[in-house]
């Protein structure tokens, strides 16, 4: 039996636990992997995921900013 121990095994790091710089170079390392080999599902899979995750932080960061930005130049 091998251990799980890898950083790009989906089944052992959380995207919980990753933060946006680690984030990055898994996406960064996944396109690398994809383009090596095109035909991976699960490349392709994960790599989805990963862009998913950092598009749903982006979106989550400027909403807050937005709302930040709103209650202290239009304060009530």
């Amino acid at each position: 039996m091998t251990s799980s121990n890898n950083l790009t095994d989906q089944d052992f790091l959380d995207m919980n636990d990753l933060c946006d710089a680690s984030l990055e170079a898994l996406i960064q390392h996944y396109l690398s992997l994809k383009h090596k080999m095109p035909d991976n599902l699960s490349v392709r899979e994960r790599l989805v995921e990963l862009q998913d995750e950092k598009f749903t932080r982006e979106r989550e960061a400027s909403t807050i900013e937005g709302v930040i930005r709103q209650n202290t130049e239009n304060p009530l």
